[in-house]
């Protein structure tokens, strides 16, 4: 049973405004899976134009799916003021961290 881990590369999430965003990311490693876990390595997250308070921050990852040798989970991202909508543009990045045990 070897454990193995994997970084991803930066998860760009581009201005926006009205929602959350989310992407997707697919770890592949070169045997079978048995078991993963996922963990945030590091984020940034900004309002793009102008400087405003923070009232919610959303950086979640969803449950993963693992298929033979690969691991996908999806990255859920937001940021608001207290307007209470996603009036405003936002973007940032994520990086991901992969723990496996192999086949």
């Amino acid at each position: 049973m070897p454990i193995d881990f994997q970084e991803s590369p930066q998860i760009t999430f581009p201005s926006k405004t009205g929602a959350q965003q989310n992407q997707q990311h697919t770890f592949t490693f070169p045997t079978n899976i048995k078991n993963a876990q996922i963990a945030i390595k590091s984020f940034n997250i900004q309002f793009t134009n102008k400087d405003r308070p923070f009232h919610e921050q959303v950086i979640r990852l969803s449950d993963h799916n693992i298929v033979n040798n690969t691991v996908r989970v999806t990255v859920f991202f937001g940021l608001r003021d207290f307007s209470g909508t996603f009036d405003d543009p936002f973007e940032g990045e994520v990086i991901l961290v992969a723990v496996v045990d192999r086949v």
